[in-house]
């Protein structure tokens, strides 16, 4: 991502987190900037939850930017140590129709990885997992 397209970016978070509201039409740019360019957005979001007043206006920008693509980005947070950025991701996770979490399932073969929080998004997500995939899943499980 090049210095001008960085500079979006971070312009059009800061539009989308003022403390005022800005214009309709310029918070509707702002959005369109950060579906673009959400492979640099999602982690300059997630980095920016610990040190927010505003979290939970992150995890809204947050939400429309979930989908199979930036999936990966998200697992960032997920299993991030702080738990007020792990449990603000599980959120968007929880409610996020636009993402297959059926790729959540290989990840049960991640020792590194924390399965209560990963249970707890299928959990909420159960309505999309492939019943065969998980079926096969927990034939793995010692």
């Amino acid at each position: 991502m090049g210095v001008l397209d960085s500079h979006k970016v971070n312009r059009a978070i800061r539009v989308l987190l003022a403390d005022h509201d800005a214009p309709a039409a310029e918070q509707q740019q702002a959005l369109a900037t950060l579906k673009q360019f959400a492979g640099h957005a999602v982690p300059k979001l997630i980095a920016a939850l610990p040190d927010s007043r505003t979290p939970a206006k992150i995890a809204d920008l947050l939400g429309p930017l979930l989908n199979n693509t930036t999936l990966s980005l998200f697992l960032v947070g997920l299993f991030s140590p702080d738990t007020r950025v792990a449990s603000r991701v599980m959120e968007v996770l929880h409610g996020g129709r636009t993402y297959d979490p059926n790729q959540l399932l290989t990840l049960f073969h991640d020792p590194d990885v924390p399965k209560g929080r990963l249970v707890e998004v299928l959990s909420r997500q159960k309505h999309a997992l492939d019943p065969h995939a998980v079926l096969k899943l927990l034939d793995g499980v010692d």
